[in-house]
C-alpha cells in the first residue's frame, strides 16, 4: 500500500495497533452491537496478528447513546521497525508498573 499523497492524512490520528485489535468485535451481544473495521482493498489480509502497526484512521460511533457500535475507517497502515516495536513494549510494561505502584494500598 503506498502512502496517500493527499495532504489530508495529516488530519486524520494516529494510533499503534497491534493486528489483533484490528479486528471487528462484538461491544454489546445483547444487541448484536459491533465496531467493525473498514481497510483499503487488499489490506486486512496482510495483517499480522502479532505484529505492531502505525495506522491513520476515523473513528466514528452513534450518535444513539444506548447504541455502543463504532466503526473505524482505516485511511493509511504501515508496519512498525522492529527497534519501535520493542521500545513500544517496554513503555507499556514501565507504564503498567508505574499504574500498579500509584494504586497499590
Amino acid at each position: 500500500m503506498e502512502k496517500p499523497i493527499d495532504k489530508a492524512i495529516i488530519l486524520y490520528p494516529k494510533k499503534l495497533f497491534y493486528g489483533k485489535d484490528l479486528e471487528d468485535y462484538v461491544t454489546n451481544s445483547v444487541y448484536n452491537e459491533w465496531c467493525r473495521f473498514h481497510f483499503p482493498d487488499g489490506v486486512k489480509e496482510k495483517i499480522v496478528s502479532g505484529k505492531l502497526y502505525k495506522v491513520w484512521y476515523e473513528y466514528k460511533d452513534a450518535s444513539d447513546p444506548m447504541d455502543s457500535s463504532c466503526k473505524y475507517i482505516i485511511h493509511y497502515i504501515e508496519e512498525v521497525p522492529n527497534d519501535i516495536e520493542s521500545a513500544y513494549d517496554i513503555w507499556k510494561k514501565t507504564e503498567q508498573k508505574v499504574k500498579n505502584y500509584l494504586f497499590e494500598d
